[in-house]
């Protein structure tokens, strides 16, 4: 009925489906910012919608956008000078584990939460693993980690 916490199957389908509008700006050199609960709405009880664009930024830097605008329970740790699209997948990540927790997950998430909370050897965990990991580790952009998702 659209309550929180979703299990996995729904989670995964609907992160993958989020991820699709997310992929178009980021192949367009944008980046949202701001991926946080309040920003993604249910729609009919069972979609995600990702809303709320007010601190989208194209990049003119080949290195992301200026970091300078952001939730900050939501930013992603070591964060620097530039916003990467790999910094909106970290947001996702949470999102993923807000919706399998059933309450919102911040920036404190660890890997160990995303165990307690997922399947072990699952698409979804390995995902949100990588999408809550190092910059460097995280997946270059939307694209990238919807099709890690695939069903």
């Amino acid at each position: 009925d659209g309550r929180l916490p979703w299990k996995e199957p729904q989670v995964q389908n609907q992160v993958r489906l989020l991820l699709r509008p997310l992929a178009s700006l980021h192949r367009l050199g944008t980046s949202h910012r701001d991926i946080t609960p309040r920003n993604v709405f249910v729609a009919k009880r069972t979609g995600l919608k990702l809303g709320d664009f007010g601190l989208v930024k194209s990049a003119l830097h080949e290195s992301g956008v200026v970091a300078d605008a952001y939730t900050a329970a939501y930013k992603p740790p070591a964060i620097g000078k530039w916003w990467a699209p790999s910094d909106d997948v970290y947001q996702v990540g949470l999102i993923a584990m807000t919706l399998l927790a059933g309450v919102p997950m911040d920036n404190s998430v660890t890997k160990w939460d995303v165990n307690e909370l997922t399947a072990s050897k699952g698409q979804l965990r390995a995902a949100i693993k990588k999408a809550i990991s190092v910059k460097s580790q995280r997946f270059a952009d939307a694209e990238e980690m919807a099709r890690s998702l695939k069903k």
